[in-house]
């Protein structure tokens, strides 16, 4: 699954930043490349549906826990990958369907799991041949705190350049720009000409 495989490089990349230890980061990309495992179970059709109703999500969040019974059994960390891979999914399925709380007690590589997987998700191509841009999905972390954690955010944007010097973009009034310079306050506002 590429999607994994990007989520696993993310996590990596975030890790660094973080400079989380090495068995936490180990177990964070391992915890990425095998979190969608339960979604073999589900059917295309519902995976694939175009339907995104709270229905649709709890079958794939249910399949995605049926998973982690195998991770448990077969991998070793198991009993942790299950924990960072149950701990993200609940996350990611509440937020989806309106309820948004990132408790305190969610670990580290879970968080960072959260928004490796979210990041991916947005700015990669789906089926349709669309994604969001990387600004939108930055954006999108930094309005909702209560599910995505700043500081696992801040990693992200100190991992990928995004608005690095040389760059054309979209101005907010339409007008096409030239970014001159990273701004390292506010990765969304450098400066442009």
């Amino acid at each position: 699954c590429m999607h994994c495989l990007n989520t696993a490089i993310l996590c990596d990349m975030i890790t660094h930043v973080m400079n989380v230890r090495v068995d936490e980061r180990l177990l964070t990309v391992q915890s990425a490349i095998v979190h969608d495992i339960g979604k073999l179970k589900t059917p295309n059709e519902i995976l694939f549906s175009r339907e995104d109703t709270e229905a649709v999500r709890l079958k794939i969040y249910q399949d995605q826990l049926a998973g982690m019974d195998i991770l448990e059994e077969s991998i070793s960390g198991g009993k942790h990958i299950r924990r960072i891979c149950t701990q993200a999914a609940k996350i990611g399925t509440d937020a989806e369907n309106g309820r948004q709380a990132l408790e305190q007690k969610i670990s580290i590589p879970a968080r960072i799991l959260i928004v490796a997987n979210k990041y991916d998700e947005m700015t990669a191509m789906d089926l349709q041949g669309k994604s969001q841009s990387e600004v939108k999905a930055i954006q999108v972390f930094r309005e909702h705190p209560e599910i995505y954690d700043q500081a696992v955010v801040n990693a992200l944007v100190q991992s990928v350049n995004i608005l690095f010097p040389g760059v054309s973009v979209e101005l907010n009034t339409g007008d096409k720009a030239l970014v001159l310079a990273e701004n390292p306050q506010d990765v969304l506002r450098p400066t442009v000409l």
